[in-house]
Order: structure tokens, then C-alpha cells, then sequence
């Protein structure tokens, strides 16, 4: 496994994840899991954060090359992100208590 693309691959799916958590609890009306009280602010911020983590991961290096990363690997890394950004947004609300 390449450490270096893992651990970028873990940063592309961890923005990627928490900024969908917002949009969707933004969309939903969901105010126990958005962090930012305004709706329309977070749906804009994320889809900015969407937007800049994609051109950021696919410009960074040559994602054609073998990556020495396999099926296995890249799940466990996706697993990972997506937790981390379940719980990230958890302990952030918690912290920031009910806006």
C-alpha cells in the first residue's frame, strides 16, 4: 500500500464526507447534525469544499499510474474516512451545542 496516496485518498473522503453530511442535514432540515446555522451558508460552503477537494485530489498527482493500492485497501480507506467524518461531525455539534 502506498502510504502517501492512502492517506490523501483518507483526506479527499473525509471532506467529501462530512461536507455530504451537511448538505443532506441542510436539505433535510436536520438542525441536530448541522454545525452552521445558516442553511443556505452550509449548502453553499459545502458544495465549495466539494468542488475544491476534487480539483485538489485529481490535480495533485497522476491518478492514471498504478497506485499500488488495491480493492481491499481503498474500502478499508473509504471505511475510515466516512467513520472519522460521522464522528467529526459529532464531536463538533457536541462542542457547539444546539445554535
Amino acid at each position: 500500500m502506498d502510504i502517501s496516496l492512502a492517506i490523501e485518498y483518507f483526506t479527499f473522503i473525509f471532506i467529501t464526507s462530512f461536507v455530504t453530511i451537511q448538505i443532506v442535514s441542510s436539505a433535510k432540515d436536520k438542525t441536530y447534525v448541522r454545525i452552521l446555522r445558516n442553511q443556505k451558508l452550509t449548502i453553499v460552503l459545502s458544495l465549495t469544499l466539494i468542488i475544491l477537494s476534487f480539483i485538489w485530489f485529481f490535480s495533485s498527482g497522476d491518478r492514471n499510474a498504478q497506485t499500488y493500492m488495491e480493492g481491499g485497501q481503498i474500502s478499508i480507506v473509504f471505511g475510515l474516512g466516512s467513520f472519522t467524518a460521522v464522528v467529526i461531525t459529532k464531536m463538533l455539534k457536541s462542542f457547539y451545542g444546539n445554535n
